[in-house]
C-alpha cells in the first residue's frame, strides 16, 4: 500500500496592512513582460503612486561586458486597481513572474499584488 503526505504551504500574513496593492489582467502583465529578454533573469518593480516602472537587474555591470538594459512605465489606468501609498522596489525572478502570469492568462484570472517593502 501506497501512502502519500501533503505539505500545504500557506503565507502567513494580512493583505489588509500592506502599504500597496495593484490588481491587473494577465494580459496586460504579459505584454508588459515582452519588454524584457529571454535570459533576463531579474525584474525590479518600482512603485509610486503616479507610476509603475519595471526595469531590468543588473548587480554587477564590470565596463567590459555590455548589457541591454530595459525599462518600462505604465500608467495607474493600465490596472484594473492601483493603491500605491508607500514608493516601494521590488526584485524578483522573471521567469517566475512569466509563469504565474501565464497560468493566470490561461484561467482568465487577474493578477493581483500585496506588499509593502521587499521582502513583505
Amino acid at each position: 500500500m501506497i501512502s502519500y503526505r501533503y505539505i500545504l504551504f500557506q503565507a502567513n500574513y494580512d493583505q489588509n496592512l500592506m502599504a500597496n496593492r495593484f490588481v491587473a489582467k494577465a494580459k496586460t502583465l504579459t505584454e508588459a513582460v515582452l519588454n524584457f529578454l529571454s535570459n533576463q533573469e531579474e525584474v525590479t518593480m518600482i512603485v509610486t503612486p503616479s507610476q509603475f516602472h519595471m526595469k531590468n537587474f543588473v548587480e554587477d555591470d564590470d565596463g567590459n561586458k555590455k548589457m541591454v538594459h530595459s525599462q518600462l512605465t505604465m500608467q495607474p489606468g493600465e490596472f484594473e486597481d492601483y493603491q500605491i501609498s508607500k514608493e516601494s522596489n521590488v526584485t524578483y525572478c522573471l521567469k517566475e513572474f512569466r509563469a504565474i502570469i501565464s497560468f493566470a492568462d490561461h484561467l482568465n484570472l487577474p493578477v493581483m499584488a500585496s506588499f509593502s517593502d521587499g521582502g513583505k
